[in-house]
């Protein structure tokens, strides 16, 4: 709970001084490894190329010079090749390594995929190519309908209701009377 305690305790100013420091000091290791590679690059050139010095030579000596330069460059060209080809083998090795881990896991990554709108001429015209002559317009060819507005129902009034409904009960009272 301390240690929480202290990193709210930080304010920007703090923070930011923090992250420029580390920013610096990161800084400042890359241009030691830097300097490094650059030392271990000399020393390697140094051991396997010696420095040449052509002034004092005579024709011959300087052909066996060429020639020994020339065996030097093919030599570093065919381990250039071999390199390469090792690299290569092992990105083929790796992906068909990822992909059966895939397959045997059962995850498969889903290509994301992207929406493409196309017309019913376009899509006929990609999927049959130059045979495609006439033009697909689904809209034009439908039928028109015709909606016809229902009648709206006369609000009667409620006397008229009640009307009706004493005249349908005199009905039945006087059919009643009789049957007494």
């Amino acid at each position: 709970m301390g240690e929480e305690g202290k990193q709210k305790l930080l304010t920007r100013e703090r923070k930011q001084q923090i992250l420029t420091k580390m920013m610096k000091k990161a800084v400042a290791e890359a241009r030691v490894e830097l300097e490094a590679k650059a030392e271990a690059k000399r020393q390697y050139l140094a051991d396997k190329v010696p420095p040449i010095s052509p002034g004092g030579m005579g024709s011959d000596e300087l052909e066996e010079l060429c020639r020994r330069l020339h065996a030097q460059i093919t030599k570093a060209e065919e381990e250039k090749y071999d390199v390469e080809q090792k690299v290569e083998i092992n990105d083929k090795e790796l992906a068909d390594l990822t992909q059966r881990m895939y397959s045997l896991t059962g995850k498969f990554k889903k290509p994301q995929l992207k929406r493409v709108r196309l017309s019913a001429d376009k899509m006929l015209k990609a999927l049959l190519g130059s045979k495609h002559k006439c033009s697909m317009d689904f809209r034009g060819n439908l039928k028109a309908v015709k909606k016809e507005p229902k009648p709206i129902a006369k609000a009667e009034d409620w006397r008229e209701n009640i009307e009706k409904a004493d005249s349908r009960k005199s009905k039945f009272e006087g059919e009643e009377a009789p049957a007494e």
